[in-house]
Formats: C-alpha cells, structure tokens, sequence
C-alpha cells in the first residue's frame, strides 16, 4: 500500500454525459478553465470541452489564477 494518498483525482464531466466521471493523475498543466460557475469550471482538457468540479479545480496542488482571455 502506497504511503501517500492519491490527491490528484478529479471529477470530470464530459460532454453530453449527466454525471462527473473520477480522471487519475489528471494533469493540470493540460486543463484551460474558460467558463466558472459555482459547481463547475468549463474548459479545454487536451482537446476535450469539459466540465471540471470546482471543488477539485479550487483544491487543485498548483494553485495559479487563470484569466479568461
């Protein structure tokens, strides 16, 4: 059993699905927030539009602010 749990496992909702589907090892560095709301951030994952938890987008490890551009 690893001795450092795995916290980089977030809630992702892709498109025309109803439910948040749990992505390991989801790379943040890839993640493009364009939309926020108060229970998801929109955005580009790779090439995918999706829909982001925003508790796990607020409680993300490298925290950094991303403007709307």
């Amino acid at each position: 059993m690893s001795d450092k749990i795995q916290t980089n496992i977030v809630r992702v909702r892709f498109p025309n699905e109803s439910y948040y589907d749990t992505i390991p090892n989801f790379n943040w560095d890839e993640f493009r927030g364009v939309k926020y709301f108060y229970d998801c951030v929109f955005g580009w994952y790779q090439d995918v539009y999706v829909c982001v938890n925003k508790d796990d987008y607020d409680n993300r490890e490298n925290s950094r602010e991303d403007d709307i551009k």
